[in-house]
């Protein structure tokens, strides 16, 4: 049998006993605080997705708003245009100036449909280019 520190082999000393328990209590008290902190990490995620939320949903009902304005504003537009045009040709046609009614027609026909047709291909354009950046990020 030998001795250590005036202590058979196979018996643990006090002292270590008790490092041992102070060194688990300390142990648990850590771990204890590392939950602590966690909970108060996810506590502050859940305020941030929260907020992040209320803010998103703010910012597409402002979007749905706006979308609404500019197609009553677009609508508005065409119709005072129309208007004026057809107005324009019912004032030539009355007046017997079905010639300049005629070459009024021949020009301005086809910029309407080649505006009409430039401004659906511009708009078919940018959503492509938005889905492609959508798809990239």
């Amino acid at each position: 049998m030998s001795v250590k520190n005036n202590q058979p082999a196979g018996k643990i000393n006090e002292d270590a006993v008790n490092k041992f328990l102070e060194n688990q209590s300390k142990q648990l008290e850590l771990a204890d605080k590392e939950l602590e902190l966690q909970k108060k990490e996810l506590e502050i995620n859940a305020l941030y997705a929260g907020k992040t939320l209320t803010v998103n949903e703010k910012l597409l009902t402002k979007e749905l708003e706006n979308k609404a304005i500019s197609a009553k504003n677009n609508l508005i537009f065409v119709g005072i245009m129309t208007t004026i045009f057809l107005g324009t040709i019912v004032y030539l046609g009355v007046n017997n100036a079905k010639d300049l009614s005629e070459k009024l027609l021949t020009i301005i026909v086809p910029a309407i449909l080649t505006g009409f047709g430039g401004y659906q291909f511009g708009l078919n354009k940018g959503k492509n280019s938005k889905n492609d950046n959508f798809e990239m990020q």
